[in-house]
């Protein structure tokens, strides 16, 4: 499931919303 956790943020990034893959990162690291 790593590789689904990491790719969620990712993609999110490539659509163009950072600000939204910080904050997804950010909850990733906190669990």
């Amino acid at each position: 499931g790593s590789v689904v956790v990491r790719d969620v943020p990712f993609r999110t990034f490539v659509l163009g919303n950072p600000a939204r893959s910080i904050s997804k990162n950010d909850f990733w690291k906190k669990q």
